[in-house]
C-alpha cells in the first residue's frame, strides 16, 4: 500500500503471536494490515484474555526505550460469552489512540499483556511507516547532538568543542544544557491524542489534566468531527515542531550573546543514548550533526565507581536503597546503558561520526581535525591548535572537581588495576556486543 498525500501512518503488517503459554487468547481489531491513518496518530482496539490470571494492561513497546501502556479495563460481553471459562472473560477490553510522532519512520512495535499475577504474554507485532516531517527553514543554529554515556568524557569534549569559533558550548562545566531533549519531550508529549483532546474534552481536575497521561478513554473520546480530528492529528503536531524549534533557536541566541560568540553558527549538547530526541531534530534539521563518543565501558566502570567514592553519592539514582552490589550495576543499570549506546550508534551509523575516549586523549589535534570536518566546520591546522591551547586553559580547581584520575592517559586503561577479577569478567559478560561493536573486545 503506498504512502499518498492522505495517509500520514501506514500499517504495513499485523502479526499475531504464535505462541500463548500465558495468555488464552487476544483478538486486535485495529490497526489492520494494509490499512492507514490520516494523522500522525495509531488507533488500538481489542481484547486479551490471561490463562491463569486477569489481563491488567497492554504494553507497546516500540524497540526505542518507549513504553505505552494501555489499560484493560473495558466491558466485552461479547467476549465473556465466547470465554466462559475464564471469569474476567468479560472485562478484557483495550481502546485507545497513541501518537506515532516519537516513532521511527519505519518501525515495529511489541505488543504484550501484563496479568495480574506480575507475568507477562506476547501477544503480537505491529509493523508500519509514518510519514516524513516537513523539514525546518529559517534555523539560525545548527544542533550538534554529542550522543554518550557518562564518564565518557563528554564534559571535556564539549569544553574543548565550544573553543572553537563556529562552534557554542554554553557553561560547560557549570551547566549541562539539554535544550534538545527538554524542546523534544515537549513535542513527544503535547502530540499525543491523550493531551490535544484534552483542548475538546479535557477535565480540569488536576495539575497535570492537560498532558492526557491516562489512556483508559474509550475511542469515542479521541473523535469530535473528521475536520478538527485531522487538523490537530496533522497540522496540529507539525505546528509544534515549528514553533518550538523557533523557542530553542531563540534560547540558543541568548546563550551565544552571554557567552560573546557572534561568530557561532552551531551549537553542541550532551545527550544520553535515547532515540526520540537526536532522531526527530536530524529529521527536522538536515544539517544537525551527531558525535557518538565512547569509552571503553570497563573504564567508565571504574569511573563511576571512583566518582560515587569522591561525591559519597551514587551514580544510578536508587541503587543504594537497593542495595546493589558494583557487579549489579555492571551488569544492569551500565550494562543497559551499553546496549543503548550501540544500538543508536548501529541504527544512526550512516549519519553520524564514532569518537573514542582513547584516540581524543591520545591525539587530540587529530581527533578534533576529524570532529571539525565533520561538523562542517574550519578544520585547519591552526584553527585546531588554537581550541587544543584555549582547551587546557581550564581552571584546575574545576578540572579536580570533575576527574577521577591523576590524568588523561592513567584514565586509559584503569579497569587493569582498579577491577577485582570477578567485576572484569562481569564486564566482559554484561558489555561483551559493544566491546566488540566500538572495538575494545
Amino acid at each position: 500500500m503506498g504512502l499518498d498525500t492522505g495517509d500520514v501512518v501506514v500499517i504495513e503488517d499485523v502479526a499475531p503471536a504464535d505462541r500463548r503459554n500465558r495468555i488464552a487468547d487476544f483478538s486486535l481489531g485495529h490497526p489492520q494490515p494494509a490499512t492507514s491513518e490520516p494523522t500522525y496518530s495509531i488507533r488500538f482496539q481489542g481484547w486479551v484474555v490471561g490463562r491463569g490470571a486477569p489481563a491488567v494492561s497492554l504494553t507497546i513497546n516500540d524497540g526505542q526505550g518507549r513504553l505505552v501502556d494501555l489499560p484493560i479495563v473495558h466491558p466485552r460481553d461479547d467476549v465473556a460469552d465466547l470465554m466462559p471459562d475464564y471469569p474476567w472473560a468479560g472485562r478484557s477490553g483495550f481502546t485507545a489512540r497513541i501518537g506515532a510522532l516519537h516513532l521511527p519512520q519505519h518501525f515495529q512495535l511489541e505488543l504484550t499483556a501484563l496479568l495480574e499475577d506480575g507475568t507477562r504474554g506476547l501477544v503480537g507485532y505491529v509493523r508500519g511507516r509514518r510519514r516524513r516531517l516537513p523539514a525546518l527553514a529559517g534555523q539560525r543554529y545548527i544542533p550538534v547532538a554529542l550522543t554518550t554515556i557518562g564518564r565518557s568524557g563528554s564534559t571535556w569534549l564539549t569544553w574543548l568543542l565550544g573553543q572553537h569559533p563556529e562552534v557554542l558550548a554554553y557553561r560547560t562545566f557549570d551547566m549541562e544544557p539539554a535544550g534538545l531533549a527538554y524542546f523534544a519531550e515537549l513535542i513527544r508529549a503535547l502530540s499525543q491524542p491523550t493531551s490535544y483532546h484534552s483542548a475538546l474534552k479535557g477535565q480540569v481536575d488536576n495539575a497535570d489534566w492537560w498532558t492526557g497521561s491516562d489512556p483508559c478513554h474509550g475511542q469515542g473520546w479521541y473523535e469530535s468531527d473528521p475536520g478538527t480530528d485531522r487538523w490537530l492529528g496533522t497540522e496540529y503536531v507539525e505546528g509544534l515542531t515549528s514553533f518550538f524549534a523557533a523557542r530553542l533557536d531563540e534560547l540558543v541566541a541568548c546563550q551565544a550573546r552571554a557567552e560573546g560568540k557572534p561568530g557561532a553558527r552551531m551549537f553542541v549538547e550532551k545527550n544520553g543514548p535515547t532515540f526520540f530526541g537526536q532522531s526527530l531534530w536530524l529529521e527536522l534539521c538536515p544539517g544537525m550533526r551527531e558525535i557518538f563518543l565512547v569509552r571503553d565501558p570497563r573504564d567508565v566502570a571504574c569511573s563511576i565507581f571512583a566518582f560515587e567514592r569522591k561525591r559519597d553519592s551514587e551514580w544510578f539514582w536508587g541503587t543504594r536503597d537497593k542495595e546493589w552490589t558494583e557487579e549489579d550495576v555492571i551488569r544492569e543499570p551500565l550494562g543497559n546503558d551499553v546496549d543503548l549506546l550501540m544500538h543508536c550508534w548501529e541504527q544512526r551509523a550512516e549519519t553520524g561520526l564514532l569518537l573514542r575516549y582513547e584516540d581524543l586523549i591520545a591525539d587530540p589535534h587529530e581527533s578534533l581535525a576529524r570532529v571539525f570536518d565533520h561538523l562542517g566546520a574550519d578544520s585547519s591546522d591552526v584553527t585546531v591548535a588554537g581550541v587544543v591551547e584555549r582547551g587546557a586553559r581550564l581552571e584546575q580547581a574545576r578540572r579536580d572537581w570533575h576527574v577521577t584520575s591523576a590524568d588523561a592517559n592513567r584514565s586509559v586503561g584503569r579497569w587493569r588495576e582498579e577491577l577485582s577479577p570477578s567485576l572484569q569478567r562481569a564486564c566482559n559478560e554484561a558489555f561483551a556486543p559493544a566491546m566488540e561493536v566500538f572495538g575494545y573486545a
